[in-house]
C-alpha cells in the first residue's frame, strides 16, 4: 500500500505524497468517481455496505484540522454531489470496474460487494463518518471522510449508526 519515496505535485492541489494509497490512486485516477477542483470521490476498498465512498481531498492532508477553511466550506456541497451520484450509480458495474486493479487485501471484500450489489435495494439514507487520525480508527493517513449508504433492513437495529458489515 506504501511505496517509498515522496514526490510533490505543484499548483493549487499542493503537496501529493507518494508513500500514501490514496494520492497514489489519486495520481494515475484509480478509483475515482468524481471529482473537483478540490476533492475527489473514491469508492472504499473495504465496504461496509454496497456504495460505501470516502471524499479525499487532493492534497495530502491527515487530519480535518488541516483542510483550509475553503476546503472545509466546499466540502459538504461536495458531500451533497457525491450522494447523488451514489443514488443513481449501477453498482454492479462499479465493482466489476473496481475489481480490475484491486490489491489482493481489498479484493475479497470487493467480490464481496459485488455479489452483495446484484440483490442491493436503493439506499434511502446515509451514516457519514470522519477517523480523525490513529488512534479514531484512520487507517490510512490521509483525511477521508466516509459515506456509507443504508438500505431498509439491512441491519437489524440500525440505532447508534453502522453496525454491519456487506
Amino acid at each position: 500500500y506504501y511505496p517509498a519515496g515522496r514526490r510533490e505535485r505543484g499548483g493549487e492541489l499542493g503537496r501529493v505524497v507518494r508513500s500514501c494509497l490514496f494520492c497514489e490512486e489519486g495520481s494515475v485516477g484509480y478509483n475515482t468517481f468524481f471529482e473537483n477542483e478540490l476533492f475527489r470521490a473514491r469508492w472504499d476498498g473495504i465496504p461496509a455496505q454496497v456504495g460505501h465512498a470516502e471524499i479525499l481531498p487532493k492534497r495530502h492532508v491527515q487530519f480535518f484540522h488541516e483542510l483550509t477553511a475553503n476546503e472545509k466550506e466546499k466540502l459538504l456541497p461536495f458531500v451533497d454531489q457525491v450522494i447523488a451520484r451514489i443514488q443513481k450509480a449501477d453498482m454492479v458495474y462499479e465493482y466489476e470496474r473496481l475489481l480490475e486493479g484491486a490489491h489482493d487485501v481489498t479484493r475479497p471484500y470487493i467480490e464481496k460487494a459485488l455479489i452483495c450489489a446484484r440483490d442491493s435495494l436503493a439506499p434511502i439514507a446515509f451514516n457519514h463518518g470522519i477517523n480523525d487520525g490513529p488512534i479514531a480508527g484512520q487507517t490510512i493517513p490521509h483525511f477521508h471522510y466516509h459515506i456509507i449508504p443504508r438500505r431498509d433492513g439491512d441491519v437489524d437495529d440500525p440505532r447508534g449508526g453502522y453496525t454491519a458489515d456487506v
